[in-house]
């Protein structure tokens, strides 16, 4: 929680929308088009019904994203997008930690 500060709603939404990523990154390896695929209509429809959530509250978790600078320009803001690399059957999850 100290790192992003969402509710527990907010994680939900946000961590399905990384879970598709993850899954769409495996046939899309343009970033670009990945993210304008993910962020498309079919997918937050994918993603509400997922979730339970309706339209209205949608919106409402979408815009405190924003606000929180985890989705930024319409794009996952990439310091929320764990690396996740697949070998052997296992996956390895790095994280890095910015110290200033």
């Amino acid at each position: 929680s100290p790192f992003h500060n969402l509710t527990s709603r907010e994680i939900d939404v946000i961590s399905t929308f990384l879970k598709e990523r993850y899954n769409l990154s495996k046939v899309i390896s343009d970033p670009d088009i990945l993210d304008k695929v993910l962020m498309g209509e079919d997918i937050k429809r994918k993603i509400r019904e997922e979730c339970n959530i309706t339209t209205p509250h949608f919106q409402v978790i979408m815009s405190k994203l924003k606000k929180r600078k985890v989705i930024v320009d319409g794009k996952i803001n990439p310091r929320f997008i764990p690396n996740i690399e697949e070998e052997k059957g296992y996956f390895q999850l790095l994280l890095l930690f910015e110290l200033k």
